[in-house]
């Protein structure tokens, strides 16, 4: 493919092993508006994609029930889409499982996000230095405070120490409250999946890797900061609080909450 000029094509060709020689001047011949300039026009149920035909496509990334299906097809057709999507045999890999919003909360800050425009900021971002260098205890909390100061925001992440800066503030809670071996599992999985390169929500030039302290950190977690999240949740009344024990219970507390807003 590309500029083949300074090649004999007659000493190829005169070759055993070649039965002809083609000149291929530019690329993906099967799409290219050189060999094929007209336009593909898909035609789903009357509705034409492409061509100049506009269509608005909508849907839940993945089909989780009959309930949560047809409640978003009815808010698609509602909104003005043509089209409802919906993955029915989605390949993904199993959730993160982790005590607070990390990797396993992404998908869910992203749809959540998405649906109120409301920014994310992950505290780990926010922490770490590139080369895993800790920032200061004030530069982290003035950043904090900067992010806490803006009048819409989804936090993630787990910070016991600033979660009463983050309380005066927040008008609700997620709370991922799974059992320590999940968290533990979660946490390996993350490793194996992005060892050696940046995770979306780490902060830049702090790749991946395996941290052995850390891990017994996970596995202690519940045991050392559940009664503290607690009490210190509990005197903030006023925040709505959704407290989940598993991925089927968070998605069914997430949408009733998200319902009545």
């Amino acid at each position: 493919v590309g500029d083949a000029s300074h090649i004999d094509r007659d000493l190829v060709a005169g070759l055993d092993i070649v039965d002809s020689v083609k000149a291929v001047t530019e690329p993906f011949k099967c799409c290219s508006r050189r060999s094929h300039p007209d336009d593909t026009v898909v035609e789903v149920g009357g509705v034409k994609i492409g061509g100049g035909h506009f269509c608005m496509i909508a849907g839940p990334c993945s089909v989780e029930s009959e309930e949560q299906i047809v409640a978003v097809a009815r808010s698609v057709k509602a909104s003005g889409a043509q089209l409802l999507r919906g993955g029915a045999f989605k390949p993904r890999t199993s959730p993160y499982d982790f005590q607070g919003l990390k990797a396993d909360g992404l998908a869910l800050l992203k749809m959540a996000g998405r649906e109120t425009g409301l920014p994310i900021v992950h505290l780990d971002a926010l922490y770490w230095l590139p080369g895993w260098v800790e920032r200061s205890r004030e530069d982290f909390d003035a950043l904090l405070q900067d992010e806490l100061e803006k009048p819409r925001w989804i936090i993630d992440g787990n910070y016991t120490r600033t979660l009463a800066m983050r309380l005066e503030k927040c008008d609700a809670v997620i709370w991922l409250d799974y059992g320590r071996l999940n968290c533990l599992t979660g946490v390996l999985k993350r490793i194996l999946t992005h060892i050696g390169r940046v995770r979306p929500d780490m902060g830049a030039g702090c790749p991946e890797r395996f941290d052995a302290e850390f891990l017994r950190y996970v596995w202690s977690f519940k045991k050392n900061n559940d009664a503290k999240i607690a009490e210190r949740i509990a005197h903030a009344p006023r925040i709505a609080v959704l407290r989940a024990s598993s991925r089927r219970e968070l998605n069914r507390r997430l949408d009733a909450f998200l319902a009545e807003k």
